[in-house]
């Protein structure tokens, strides 16, 4: 492969022993670079470089080195400069870094002579009282991850407003490509993953093509200042002339699908300054018996509770406020003159929005952007031009019985984890959210449900009491569920649409990947189709046929029950069972492909050890089905 140039000037993410975190650099590399570096005895030199430029007229710097220390996870700290001749810390060092399967970080603790050095006023600002700055190299784990080069704040705002993340890349890794005539990578997906830690590799949040602009919104906020982003592309040999070096970068995942990879890095420096809009709000205030309260002293309050502006009601219990900039977070007051018992909020429409609360002093609703969207001017956004009907479903407890959730507040947020609707529960657990985005991530969240017990699972189900999903506990130790687009045709209406439709209107929003949830489900230990099943299975052969153009991918999963060996096998003949149904009905096998899973992707939390009810097991006893181009 290529030797690629890496550098990057980030600040680092990390946490240090006895350097400000800001003031450290991060400098990252693959294996292939690192192994070179350090055959050169230019790691130092490089990784130097990279935090503060290379010396020249206008940045001249010389330093003359103590010493250099060297620390790293699960490993002794060692004098890294100089070495004695019998130091074998270093290679093993290298060796480890070598071996490893996982992003690697060493941290550097350079000492120099002052008093023998020209330093820059950068330098200066980074050194401790011991004349001594941190440096970070990150060695990425996988060889065929590519790593870019930095970027300053200009360059990089460039790329997202002309989506050339791809271009760039290819360009830099591949060589130019005019007219692509040298090689041509085609591609249907491309997901990017959010990462605020380079050593951990974890993904804070994922995008994938159809959510770009979100994904460009997030990359210039400060939460992700410094940051990487990973983007993986989903390459489609047919559609793509490969060059050796290409085929070399290429990674196989153990679906059989090939992808390329390649960090990207977030400059620290990456907030992108955003007008403000301006909104009118206008709203009524109705009392409990629905009747308009007219002359009452209605103030509204910034995030920090300042009154900002106050308006009385009319004869129609209505107020407006007007020209208010978007975003400082606002609620409405009302003082303890109104002698009513309980105050609504309604819209201009007369739809109600809420209740106030009663407080000691008078009267307080929160407006979440949702209210303020009901109350305001302003659009709410389609980016998609085609919304879903509804979301809606039940919240059931799962213990040693199945019970409903009522009267419980379910809050669904977006990507950014604003809330945008709200509500309760009601009697028997029901809910439902209107107008979203299918293409859009969503988070549902119960955050103010306390558990009855430790061995209390929470589920998404729907009218039927099918358990559909579960719910996870998240870092606040709220029960949440995150919902990715490939989820909204399952949730759209529960279940009520069938599997022509599905499919429709998953097609009709431009996805190139229909995944269909309308799952075929087996009894235990069986892989023989189900005659409830064959109506099912009719539909899909009937979208095949109406669609020449698209293959099929049929997964399928067991339960934990039995051992990994079995149950891998049995997802297997649960996979060519319906490929042989879908071929004894004309079906062309060249357009189906069978996959099994075994027990490896549950929908819940029913793994070996677990103690589940059957309609938990029935969840992950099941058979997917993506139609592809």
């Amino acid at each position: 492969m290529k030797l690629l140039t890496l550098i990057i000037v980030l600040y680092s993410l990390f946490p240090l022993t006895a350097h400000a975190q800001e003031n450290t650099k991060i400098f990252l590399v693959n294996k292939e670079e690192y192994k070179y570096l350090e055959s050169k005895n230019l790691l130092i030199t490089r990784a130097i470089e990279n935090a503060f430029g290379r010396p020249n007229k206008q940045n001249y710097y010389s330093l003359e080195i103590n010493q250099v220390d060297a620390n790293m996870p699960e490993m002794q700290a060692l004098k890294y400069y100089p070495v004695k001749n019998d130091d074998q810390k270093k290679s093993e060092l290298t060796s480890k870094i070598l071996k490893a399967d996982k992003n690697q970080g060493i941290e550097f603790k350079v000492n120099i002579n002052k008093e023998k050095s020209e330093l820059t006023e950068a330098i200066k600002t980074t050194l401790n009282d011991k004349n001594t700055f941190v440096i970070k190299i990150v060695v990425v784990a996988d060889p065929k991850i590519f790593v870019t080069e930095a970027i300053d704040k200009t360059t990089f705002f460039n790329i997202i407003d002309e989506k050339s993340f791809t271009d760039k890349a290819f360009k830099k890794f591949f060589g130019d490509n005019p007219k692509k005539t040298n090689y041509n990578i085609g591609f249907d997906k491309m997901n990017a993953c959010l990462i605020k830690n380079i050593i951990s590799g974890v993904c804070n949040e994922q995008f994938d093509g159809a959510s770009y602009e979100k994904f460009a919104e997030k990359v210039t906020s400060k939460e992700y200042g410094a940051g990487f982003i990973l983007i993986d592309l989903h390459i489609i040999r047919e559609k793509s002339k490969l060059t050796p070096e290409i085929e070399a970068a290429i990674i196989k995942a153990a679906d059989g699908s090939e992808h390329l990879k390649f960090y990207f890095c977030i400059p620290k420096d990456n907030i992108r300054v955003k007008k403000k809009k301006q909104f009118n709000m206008e709203g009524k205030i109705v009392s409990e018996s629905k009747l308009p309260v007219k002359n009452l002293t209605v103030f509204l309050r910034d995030a920090g509770n300042v009154v900002i502006a106050t308006q009385i009601t009319d004869s129609k219990g209505t107020f407006k406020f007007d020209n208010l900039n978007e975003g400082p977070g606002y609620s409405l007051f009302i003082d303890n003159s109104c002698k009513e018992k309980m105050l609504y909020l309604l819209n201009k429409k007369d739809e109600l929005l809420g209740k106030y609360q009663k407080t000691e002093i008078g009267f307080v609703y929160k407006l979440l952007d949702a209210d303020i969207i009901k109350l305001s001017d302003i659009e709410e956004s389609d980016p998609s031009g085609e919304f879903l009907s509804s979301v809606r479903g039940r919240m059931l407890s799962v213990t040693d019985k199945v019970a409903a959730l009522t009267n419980q507040v379910i809050e669904l947020k977006n990507s950014g984890n604003q809330i945008i609707q709200s509500q309760k529960t009601d009697m028997q657990g029901n809910f439902e959210f209107l107008h979203l985005d299918p293409k859009a991530n969503y988070s549902i969240e119960l955050p103010e449900y306390v558990s009855i017990s430790k061995s209390e699972r929470i589920y998404l189900a729907n009218t039927k009491n099918e358990l559909l999903k579960e719910f996870v506990k998240d870092k606040n130790n709220k029960f949440s569920y995150k919902i990715l687009p490939a989820d909204m045709q399952l949730l759209s209406g529960l279940n009520e649409m069938d599997v022509e439709m599905t499919f429709t209107q998953q097609k009709n929003s431009g996805n190139k990947d229909i995944i269909i949830n309308d799952f075929i489900y087996f009894n235990l230990n069986s892989a023989q189709i189900s005659p409830q099943s064959k109506p099912t299975l009719d539909k899909v052969v009937k979208i095949i046929k109406e669609n020449p153009n698209y293959k099929l991918e049929i997964i399928s999963h067991t339960d934990c029950r039995g051992d990994n060996t079995t149950n891998q096998k049995l997802s297997e003949k649960r996979g060519e069972s319906v490929k042989s149904y879908l071929i004894s009905k004309s079906i062309d096998p060249e357009k189906l492909k069978s996959m099994g899973m075994g027990e490896s992707k549950p929908l819940n939390s029913c793994v070996d050890g677990s103690a589940c009810l059957e309609d938990e097991y029935q969840m992950n006893r099941r058979t997917e089905f993506r139609f592809y181009k």
